[in-house]
């Protein structure tokens, strides 16, 4: 999450896919990696199977490795260091596979809609 400038982190949130396939997807959970002594977050490793497998199988993506990052530094100091444009494209590569490129504007910001 930015500032109110849309430069800089103030914080990191990461979500993290259902073990049901009820919605069309397939089951999935994510393994996160901490300091012991700062709990600061170091790297998450999410892992996804299909409803007919009899085990997990391999990790689908381990953030580090997936955008390139540093594993002696925090997720937070490795997104720290990067540019908003090469976040924008490194998360469409794991949060677009269903859906294609997104189909949106990926600038700094997001559109809100409200109901009236």
């Amino acid at each position: 999450m930015y500032n109110h400038s849309g430069k800089n982190i103030t914080e990191i949130a990461i979500s993290c896919p259902g073990v049901t396939p009820f919605y069309s997807n397939n089951p999935g959970f994510k393994l996160v990696s901490y300091d012991a002594t700062s709990k600061e977050l170091m790297d998450f490793t999410t892992y996804h199977t299909i409803p007919s497998a009899t085990t997990w199988g391999d990790a689908s993506y381990s953030f580090n490795k997936k955008f390139g990052y540093a594993t002696n530094k925090t997720m937070y100091e490795n997104l720290s260091s990067d540019s908003l444009s090469n976040i924008h494209t490194k998360l469409d590569a794991i949060y677009t596979v269903l859906h294609g490129p997104a189909g949106y504007d990926i600038s700094p910001g997001i559109e809100v809609k409200t109901e009236k």
